[in-house]
This record gives structure tokens, C-alpha cells and sequence, in this order.
């Protein structure tokens, strides 16, 4: 339904324009401008129809093929002091053999007016019982004027179905939060957290 929602908000902003163009057009009095302002509305109305297209067909694909998603409680200072650095997230793989990608990205809640600064790092481990298939450092880097860091996406292969293992040892103090996506590009029900 959001992405549809989406697409009707962007397809209509795009008309919006183009009728007050067309109103513009029925009061010009010279047929040469008349024409020029007919051409500016197919164009705005054609680039409102492919954008549109285009964000609903990128939004619904996001959306069907989101196997887990969540936002994690970052590390205040005083809890990455007390040694509360360590976030563990469990999922269900469903299509074992298949290229998964893992999204992790540090963010501050919405409504805020803080934004991202200075390098974060954290250590991710994706396990399945005993067999580890992924483990690294991340760092992660400030969006210019965003609210988010620079996301890190990494690909995993699971090797078979059932429940896996993310855990993330935070490094850096003063986490806000974090946003992490699991996707199987065969999943076609999938369903994303509220606010995207």
C-alpha cells in the first residue's frame, strides 16, 4: 500500500505543475508560446509518470524482499561504559543457497535535529550454530547533513534454513541507534519496520 501511496504522491505533485501550466496555456494569447507551454506540460507530465513508475516498482521491490528488519538501541556513553556494547538480532532464513545482502547503517531516531559526525565502528559476526559466514570490522562514515551514517552492505550465502545469528560489538561510544535490513531477493512477502 505505501509504495502505491508513494507513487500517487510524486505522480501527483508532477500534475499539480502541469495544470497550472495548462492554465497558463489557455490564457496566452499567441499560439507559439501556447505551444512551447503544451510541450512543457507533456513533459511534466511524462516525467511525473516515469518517476513515479520508477519509485513504486523500487519501493515495492525493497519491500517484498525484506527477510528482517529493525532498529537496535544504540551505546549512550554511560551504557558503553558500563560495558552494554553488544546487540544480537536472530532470523529465519528461508531460501538457504541464495545471495543474502545485510544492511547496517548507525542513525539518529527520527524527529531530531542532531546530525551524523565523526567516524563509528563496530564488529559484526552473522553465525549459523557453529559455522560463521561472515565477520568483520565496520566503519562507518557521516552522511554530509543526514541524520544517518554511510550504511555498510554486505553479501552473505547462508548454507541452510533455519534460525541465524547477527551480533554487533559496538566500538565507538555514543551509538544513537542502528538500522539493520536483511534481504532475500527471493522473498515476495516481505515487509519493511514503520517509517520506511
Amino acid at each position: 500500500m505505501a509504495s502505491w501511496i508513494l507513487a500517487a504522491v510524486i505522480l501527483g505533485t508532477f500534475l499539480l505543475f502541469a495544470g497550472g501550466a495548462w492554465l497558463v496555456a489557455i490564457k496566452t494569447p499567441q499560439k507559439r508560446q501556447r505551444r512551447s507551454i503544451q510541450w512543457k506540460i507533456v513533459f511534466l507530465s511524462g516525467c511525473g509518470i516515469a518517476l513515479s513508475a520508477f519509485a513504486f516498482w523500487t519501493d515495492r521491490g525493497l519491500r517484498q524482499s525484506t527477510l528482517h528488519e529493525v532498529i537496535l538501541d544504540g551505546a549512550s556513553n554511560d551504557a558503553f561504559s558500563d560495558g552494554d556494547t553488544v546487540r544480537v538480532i536472530e532470523f529465519a532464513v528461508e531460501h538457504p543457497g541464495v545471495e543474502h545482502k545485510l544492511s547496517i547503517g548507525p542513525m539518529h531516531r527520527t524527529p531530531t535535529m542532531r546530525r551524523s559526525s565523526g567516524e563509528l565502528q563496530m564488529d559484526a559476526e552473522l553465525s549459523h550454530g557453529d559455522s560463521i559466514l561472515l565477520s568483520e570490522r565496520l566503519t562507518f562514515s557521516p552522511q554530509f547533513r543526514d541524520t544517518r551514517w554511510r550504511a555498510e552492505y554486505r553479501p552473505f550465502t547462508p548454507t541452510a534454513p533455519g534460525r541465524h545469528t547477527l551480533t554487533l560489538q559496538l566500538l565507538t561510544p555514543d551509538i544513537p541507534a542502528i538500522h539493520v535490513r536483511i534481504a532475500d531477493p527471493l522473498k515476495t512477502d516481505g515487509k519493511r519496520i514503520s517509517g520506511y
